[in-house]
């Protein structure tokens, strides 16, 4: 299989993927109590964490090398 099918092959399993995590996400989260505006909320948070978290492991990435943000990711993503 050629690199370039390879890619297209894996970018369809992602998105796939996201498009069945993104379908199912909200009726479950109402299926365990929480309204439409809590939903919001909870997305609102868990975006706002994912954009401040990522200037600091820009810089990071930036000031010493990619490797070492990587090697530090894995070690708190424990």
């Amino acid at each position: 299989m050629s690199a370039t099918r390879t890619y297209y092959v894996f970018t369809a399993f992602i998105y796939i993927g996201l498009g069945a995590t993104v379908t199912a996400y909200t009726p479950f989260l109402q299926s365990i109590g929480l309204s439409l505006s809590q939903i919001a909320l909870v997305n609102a948070i868990f975006w706002s964490v994912i954009i401040l978290s990522e200037l600091p492991t820009g810089m990071l990435a930036d000031g010493r090398s990619r490797a070492y943000s990587l090697k530090l990711g894995g070690t708190f993503g424990r």
